[in-house]
C-alpha cells in the first residue's frame, strides 16, 4: 500500500491516545516527528511524494499556507473553539481544507462557523485497542469505579463523596502506580473496569457544556467507549454524541443528572442483576461493532483520499 499522507507526529494527539495503535496509523500513514521548521517539511513532502498532511492545533508560528497540500486539522475540543474566532483564524491563516473531529454533531456547526469559508469536515470515530480494552472475563467485585483527576472537577468530587459516604457500595477508585509502563497501566486499567458493575464515564459539569446559536453539542469521551468495551455499566451525564452513538439510558447505559440520581439508579441496578448484566451485554456489542480502532482508521483514511481524489 502507498502512503500518501503525512502526520506531523510530534503533537499529533491521535497518535498517543490511549487505546490506539500508533503502528495502525504508521501502516497508512507517513509520520515526521517535527512541527516547526517549514523547509524540512517541504522537502520531506517533495521527496516522499506527499498527497496531503495532518495537523494539530498548536500555537507555534509556521505559516502551512505555502504548502500546496491539503492541510487536514485533526482536534479533539472542537466544541469549545466554536466560541470564539481564535480558532477561525488560524485555520484561515494556515489554509486548513479540512478539519477531522470526533463529534457528529458538531459537523454542520463547524460549516456554519467558518461560513463563508468553505472548510470539509471528516468524523473519526474514536477507536479502540480491543486487545486491551476487552472482556478479561473476570469476577465482578467492585459495584462502582471512578478514575482520573477530581481536583479541579467539582461535579465528579461531589460523586466521589457520595459513593464513598454509602457503605453498603464496594466504591473504588483506579489509581496509576508511578514507573509502570504505559502498556502495563492501560491492561490494569481494562481489568480493573472488567471486574467492575458500573464504571464512572465522562462526565460534562455545566461550565463544560457547550452551545453553538442554541443547539446542544459536547466532546465524545473516550473513556465512555472503553468502559464499554471492557463489559462495565457506563455510568455518565448525556453528551452530545450520544444519541447519535446509540447510547439510550437503561438499554445500553445508566445516565444521571446529579449525584444523588446516579446513587439511586446504582442501587436499583444492584439489586437487579439481570437487568444491569443485559445493559452491560448491549454495551459491549456497541463498542464490538463501533471502535475497532484498526476499521475506524482506514476508514478515515479512506474517506480522506476519496474526497481529494487521490
Amino acid at each position: 500500500m502507498t502512503k500518501k499522507g503525512l502526520i506531523l507526529a510530534e503533537y499529533y494527539p491521535l497518535a498517543n491516545f490511549t487505546g490506539c495503535l500508533l503502528d495502525i496509523f504508521r501502516e497508512h500513514l507517513h509520520f515526521l516527528n517535527t512541527s516547526t521548521d517549514i523547509n524540512t517539511i517541504k522537502k520531506y513532502i517533495d521527496e516522499n511524494n506527499i498527497k496531503y498532511m495532518i495537523i494539530g492545533y498548536s500555537n507555534n508560528s509556521v505559516d502551512y499556507s505555502t504548502l500546496d497540500i491539503p492541510i487536514l486539522l485533526e482536534i479533539g475540543d472542537i466544541p469549545r473553539r466554536l466560541t470564539s474566532n481564535e480558532f477561525k483564524d488560524y485555520c484561515i491563516k494556515n489554509k486548513v481544507k479540512g478539519i477531522i473531529n470526533h463529534c457528529m454533531c458538531t459537523q454542520d456547526p463547524i460549516k456554519d462557523y467558518f461560513s463563508p469559508y468553505q472548510i470539509d469536515t471528516f468524523f473519526f470515530r474514536r477507536g479502540l485497542n480491543l486487545d486491551i480494552m476487552k472482556d478479561y472475563g473476570l469476577e465482578k467485585d467492585i459495584d462502582v469505579l471512578s478514575n482520573g483527576k477530581f481536583s479541579n472537577y467539582q461535579f465528579r468530587r461531589e460523586l466521589h463523596s457520595i459513593f464513598s459516604i454509602y457503605r453498603q457500595v464496594n466504591y473504588q477508585r483506579f489509581r496509576i502506580t508511578s514507573g509502570e509502563s504505559p502498556d502495563s497501566i492501560y491492561t490494569l486499567y481494562g481489568k480493573t473496569m472488567n471486574k467492575s458493575w458500573f464504571t464512572i464515564g465522562g462526565c460534562q459539569q455545566e461550565k463544560e457544556i457547550c452551545y453553538y446559536k442554541g443547539k446542544f453539542i459536547s466532546d465524545s469521551f473516550p473513556k465512555n467507549q472503553e468502559i464499554i468495551a471492557c463489559k462495565s455499566c457506563l455510568l455518565t451525564t448525556t453528551w452530545g454524541d450520544q444519541e447519535y452513538l446509540g447510547f439510550k439510558d437503561g438499554e445500553n447505559c445508566v445516565l444521571f443528572k446529579t449525584p444523588r440520581e446516579a446513587l439511586r439508579k446504582v442501587l436499583y441496578y444492584l439489586d437487579n442483576k439481570e437487568e444491569l448484566i443485559n445493559i452491560i451485554d448491549n454495551g459491549y456489542r456497541i463498542a464490538q461493532k463501533y471502535y475497532n480502532s484498526k476499521i475506524n482508521t482506514k476508514k478515515l483514511i479512506e474517506d480522506i483520499e476519496k474526497k481529494y481524489g487521490l
